[in-house]
């Protein structure tokens, strides 16, 4: 299968971590090699700011009362990928259920306005926490686990990497699940967060700073609700692209379930040739 062109392509910014929507049909063994050429050929000569930092494939939906579905391409869920993939198929009907890669359950989520949307995050068990040997929070959500750190924010990015490797190997984290390393500062709008993800690439683990995180976004939220006992309602997070998530967290009975909001952009719809 040699592809030229994606028939409909949607691109866009969800308060940062730019996500590319592919609807054409293609099987996942090729998905590998679209989502190579779409970032190769789109990203080339664009600020790191401008660039898509992930593809997301539309599918048909595994229950008949959902709406749509997105697949990523290490089967792995993302909350930004929700807001964009409600973006995409609520803006008519307001409400109704999405699933995401990821997770095993559809997701209610909402058109809220013109730009503003809203998704339920996978559920997440009380005993989704622990704490690493530095004493930093960690919490265990659907394939990644992410580390909450209230330090370090102000200091270079080199030495933050070099702080999030060592927490990984202090903790022996290194296994096939992602992991995110959250520094993180209060501010009086709420939080501000700066996102690296530990993620195996082919063979290779790499250490990625994001530019927006929905699933950090919902580690904050979660280790809000776990050290104040109580439910959190609209936490904003603003993320390194300046822009901010809000999240909800409530309990139900031995869960939690968080809720992200956040305003998506469409930056392209239309054709796009891979050649």
């Amino acid at each position: 299968m040699k592809l030229k062109k994606i028939n409909k392509l949607s691109i866009l910014y969800p308060s940062g971590n730019i996500n590319a929507f592919v609807a054409d049909n293609i099987p996942p063994s090729f998905r590998d090699e679209v989502s190579r050429l779409i970032l190769l050929k789109y990203n080339k000569n664009k600020p790191k700011e401008k660039q898509i930092e992930q593809v997301c494939f539309e599918a048909k939906p595994l229950n008949n009362k959902t709406i749509a579905r997105a697949e990523l391409n290490g089967n792995e869920f993302s909350g930004n990928t929700a807001l964009c993939l409600t973006f995409l198929n609520l803006k008519k009907i307001k409400k109704g259920n999405i699933e995401v890669s990821g997770s095993s359950t559809p997701l209610r989520a909402s058109f809220l306005t013109s730009d503003l949307v809203s998704s339920q995050m996978p559920k997440i068990g009380l005993d989704c926490f622990s704490k690493t040997k530095e004493g930093f929070s960690l919490i265990e959500l659907k394939g990644i686990d992410q580390i909450v750190v209230p330090k370090f924010f102000n200091i270079k990015e080199s030495k933050q990497k070099q702080t999030a490797k060592n927490i990984i190997k202090n903790n022996k984290l290194k296994k096939d699940k992602a992991i995110g390393i959250l520094f993180t500062k209060k501010v009086k709008a709420g939080f501000k967060m700066i996102p690296y993800i530990y993620f195996k690439k082919s063979v290779n683990w790499q250490l990625y700073k994001e530019t927006s995180c929905g699933s950090g976004t919902v580690a904050v939220g979660v280790e809000k609700f776990l050290s104040q006992k109580r439910a959190v309602k609209n936490l904003k997070v603003i993320q390194p692209s300046g822009q901010k998530l809000l999240i909800t967290v409530k309990k139900r009975g031995n869960e939690l379930l968080p809720i992200l909001k956040g305003q998506v952009k469409l930056i392209y719809q239309g054709s796009f040739s891979l050649v």
